[in-house]
């Protein structure tokens, strides 16, 4: 009987005759096959017995079984349901206990319509086009005819109470008893969310996971920690297949949903991406927001709680490391959603956007718009790409940096990447040359994703390649807002709103790990105690009355505390120049002159091997820098020294106290140790104000040395690599060169603390 609508009258019902049911054929199912694949149903309709104290109950009849096809909507519908309903006692003498859902009834003036089944049943024979004319419901009276219950397979429901809302879901679940064996092909029946729409059962592969709202506060796509939240929530947007379209992809034909406009896909071959350098957690946020197609002021603070992009900006912030990043995409697929304007949200989210945000904007009630995004997210993928992916990401000591240009850096990565692929059984071009020194400095880490990446650690790339086109992974694409598919103006504006102060919220998040990573390595200070009060009084607002523009100051306030800027690292250099005032021999040892060296690396080394030759060596420090900030003009780079012998060794009449502003080097110094007794204490430091920032605060002066010959005429010291923080003077270290065998090698440099 799949393909027969099927009435009970209510004579038949309380007489509980065993005559056959009254039914009348509409259309023959067999003709939309397609429309009706998913889960079955068997559908028992009942009559209504009559009223009495206890208000209703079941009547005994015939059960009459109608198999039928429901889509994936209702079937997730049903689940919700069941999670969330109460359980009911059954009556004593009930005869069908199992029965898992009961339709509310309808009473005229306290007594059944019994009509019901009557319109019903006329309604079906008139062919009527809408599920409001079959099912015989008058929405002014907002009540329905009959009384039904369904025994759905597999999924164990409980009746549920008949509160004010109740009728909506009944009248969804009475859609799909008079019209899921057979439809009519209107306008009405089949808009999406109804349960005339065609499931989706043979979608090429991964797109499912486009019907999926995103949050972009979490949203992690190629994660580093597989294990962690990835920022997908639930679904937003239903795929049906009831044009019946297909698409063939290679050799398998696969249903194209509805909702999907066009797929292109790019079999086989790598495609390798630039290499991506991270010197600041902007940086890292900047790439992520590019691969999504991110637009709009909000994506300044979003990633905040992505697992990946935390990691990294500790590895920035915290180890004194950059990081490359290097990916290869395998069997590329482009899936390109229909306009927003044709697209419409589930009917799961329509209706919490009916039920709970209706009469409401996010300034009158802003936690039911919280609730949303809890939900379903912020933004959904109108566009995405698919398949195989390899990431490396490097960590490598700035060290590196302050000696190769970030090309050079680049194509070291590229090549260590290309490297891996080929040791692996990838099929790659360019060079696999690697540099030694990027090796010893730097760290990987190797991600798969997509295709079963079990098989790479036994059998190679070759054998993982064919596997991807089944499990491609999504690793980037074009989000768009999902207030974009709300039609309501109001409620479109506070979403966006909504958004907009959940992504603040956790951008504050953020800013509060920051803070405790500054305060765990150099303390408290007034600076991070006002940040810190500034950080509380943002928090303790309530929902949705933070202001971008104080959020957004409270975060440069602290990122410029612990971001290096680039025109420290790239354009400034602690420099060290000499020349000798008699017998050249005695300085240098062929060094260049003039010595810099770029914060986080020594200057080439210097040679002092003064002696009794004539003559001695001038020596000055200096900090050259350009593109810098206002404060940095207060920075100052400082000698002492002092005698503790013969003083006509040390000085040549300069100041116990020698120091230089920035691009200006210090008064001279002469070196003329010898054989006299006794040799010069010599110390440095850098000099910050208090207005520079906490990396400037924490970043040291470092000067190393050992001998070439007689150790004795250097040092002594306890350390070989004598360092001190800004605004402390380094230990002293002792020049003694005289006429014993060899002399002292000497670099100066600056290093940062985070």
């Amino acid at each position: 009987m799949s393909n027969k609508y099927v009435c009970f009258t209510q004579r038949n019902v309380n007489h509980q005759t065993s005559a056959e049911p009254l039914y009348t054929p509409l259309l023959n199912i067999e003709r939309h096959q397609h429309w009706c694949q998913g889960r079955s149903l068997e559908i028992t309709y009942l009559g209504p017995t009559r009223s009495d104290d206890s208000g209703w109950r079941f009547a005994t009849a015939q059960q009459v079984h109608l198999s039928v096809e429901i889509n994936q909507v209702a079937k997730d519908w049903l689940e919700r349901q069941n999670a969330s309903s109460r359980t009911e006692t059954p009556r004593p003498g009930h005869p069908h206990q199992e029965v898992k859902w009961v339709s509310h009834k309808r009473r005229t003036k306290d007594k059944w319509d019994d009509h019901g089944n009557v319109r019903c049943r006329e309604a079906a024979a008139a062919n009527k086009q809408f599920p409001q004319d079959i099912l015989g419901i008058s929405p002014k009276k907002k009540a329905i005819g009959f009384c039904a219950f369904l025994q759905v397979k597999h999924l164990r429901l409980q009746p549920l109470t008949m509160d004010s809302h109740f009728r909506e879901n009944v009248c969804f679940l009475m859609i799909v008893i008079c019209t899921a064996s057979s439809v009519s092909m209107t306008t009405a029946l089949f808009q999406q969310g109804f349960s005339g729409d065609v499931e989706c059962s043979n979608t090429p592969p991964g797109v499912r996971k486009m019907v999926k709202g995103v949050d972009i506060t979490t949203l992690d796509l190629v994660p580093l920690d597989l294990t962690s939240v990835d920022g997908y929530k639930s679904p937003i947007i239903n795929f049906t297949c009831n044009r019946g379209q297909v698409i063939k992809m290679g050799q398998v034909e696969y249903q194209k949903p509805d909702q999907i406009w066009q797929i292109i896909t790019n079999p086989g071959g790598w495609l390798t991406s630039d290499v991506q350098l991270y010197k600041s957690s902007k940086d890292v946020r900047t790439s992520m927001t590019r691969d999504v197609g991110g637009q709009g002021s909000i994506w300044k603070f979003s990633f905040s709680g992505s697992k990946s992009y935390s990691r990294m900006q500790n590895i920035i912030t915290n180890s004194t490391r950059y990081i490359a990043d290097v990916a290869s995409f395998y069997s590329s697929t482009r899936v390109d959603l229909i306009p927003t304007w044709l697209l419409q949200m589930n009917w799961i989210a329509k209706l919490q956007v009916t039920r709970f945000m209706d009469g409401h904007t996010y300034q009158t009630n802003p936690q039911v718009y919280q609730d949303f995004i809890d939900e379903f997210g912020t933004h959904y993928f109108k566009v995405a790409n698919f398949g195989g992916h390899i990431r490396s990401v490097y960590e490598i000591s700035t060290s590196y940096f302050s000696s190769h240009s970030d090309d050079q850096v680049k194509r070291s990565a590229k090549a260590s990447f290309l490297s891996l692929l080929s040791a692996r059984g990838g099929s790659v071009s360019g060079s696999t040359t690697v540099d030694s020194k990027f090796t010893a400095v730097s760290t990987e880490t190797v991600r798969y994703y997509g295709g079963r990446t079990n098989l790479l650690s036994s059998d190679g790339i070759t054998t993982w390649q064919p596997t991807v086109d089944d499990n491609p992974w999504l690793y980037s694409g074009e989000l768009k807002p999902i207030s974009d598919l709300l039609s309501n103006v109001s409620q479109k504006t506070s979403l966006d709103e909504a958004v907009t102060q959940h992504v603040m919220r956790a951008y504050l998040h953020e800013l509060r790990r920051l803070l405790g990573l500054v305060t765990s390595k150099v303390g408290s200070s007034s600076v991070t105690t006002e940040l810190a009060n500034r950080l509380r009084a943002m928090e303790a607002l309530k929902l949705g009355a933070l202001a971008e523009a104080d959020v957004e100051k409270l975060g440069d306030d602290i990122e410029r505390q612990l971001n290096v800027p680039s025109w420290f690292t790239s354009n400034t250099q602690l420099c060290y120049q000499w020349r000798p005032d008699g017998d050249g021999g005695q300085c240098g040892g062929g060094a260049a002159r003039r010595l810099c060296a770029r914060p986080g690396s020594m200057t080439p080394v210097y040679r002092d091997d003064t002696d009794g030759r004539g003559g001695g060596c001038r020596m000055q420090w200096s900090v050259q820098s350009t593109g810098f900030e206002s404060w940095f003009s207060q920075v100052q780079v400082c000698y002492r020294w002092y005698p503790d012998g013969d003083g006509g060794q040390c000085g040549g009449g300069a100041n116990r106290l020698l120091c230089a502003s920035v691009n200006q080097y210090s008064p001279e110094y002469r070196d003329d140790s010898d054989g006299r007794g006794g040799g010069c204490q010599m110390s440095w430091r850098i000099v910050v104000p208090d207005s520079a920032p906490i990396w400037m605060r924490e970043t040291k002066l470092c000067f190393s040395w050992y001998p070439d010959g007689d150790g004795g005429q250097c040092g002594p010291a306890r350390s070989r690599d004598m360092c001190a923080t800004a605004n402390e003077w380094t230990p002293y270290y002792r020049d003694d060169t005289d006429g014993r065998s060899g002399g002292c090698r000497m670099s100066w440099g600056l290093k940062l603390g985070f």
